[in-house]
């Protein structure tokens, strides 16, 4: 084992070995036609880009946020001394009518404080209201109450739940959750 050592490895002396080349190595300049087309194929993704999103823009097809909803006032924005706020349906799922998609919904009322006879109306008529509120979604699709609009949808439940009732009718309905999940 001695001799094997002595023989490859003793002779060598590392420090005067001179570099094995003697002219420094420089990398390979990259030329030819691949990164021309590269660079030319990035360039026309980035003017298609510009060009396509100002066009849209120009003949009105794109909205900024146009699949965002208006928030509607929240429930102590409009309570007062005269007023107050139902909102005792909370949080509903409902089905639409197409087969997959479910409606987050959380409507709430304002009405006037001091009628007593109408806040135990509805307060007895609170599961005609919510299932008034969920037949009409169920007999709706999705894209008939995106196509309506929201103003029409609670215009159409104003009127269901203001016709279930006698001594009162509701000012308005507002949403603060309207959202589908498909």
């Amino acid at each position: 084992m001695k001799k094997f050592w002595d023989s490859h490895y003793m002779d060598t002396d590392f420090e005067d070995t001179p570099s094995r080349s003697a002219s420094p190595v420089s990398p390979k300049k990259h030329s030819g036609v691949v990164p021309q087309i590269l660079a030319l194929i990035a360039v026309c993704i980035v003017l298609a880009l510009i060009f396509g999103t100002a066009a849209a823009f120009a003949t009105k097809k794109a909205q900024f946020a146009a699949g965002l909803r208006r928030a509607d006032p929240k429930p102590s924005a409009t309570a007062n001394a005269k007023n107050a706020s139902y909102m005792d349906l909370g949080r509903l799922r409902l089905q639409t009518a197409d087969e997959n998609v479910v409606l987050i919904l959380e409507p709430w009322f304002p009405y006037q404080q001091n009628d007593t006879d109408f806040i135990e109306e509805i307060s007895s008529k609170k599961r005609a209201i919510k299932i008034a509120i969920t037949s009409y979604f169920r007999t709706h699709t999705k894209q008939q109450l995106l196509s309506a609009g929201e103003n029409t949808v609670k215009s159409d439940l104003l009127g269901e739940i203001n016709g279930m009732l006698i001594s009162g009718k509701f000012s308005a309905i507002y949403f603060s959750e309207y959202l589908f999940l498909n």
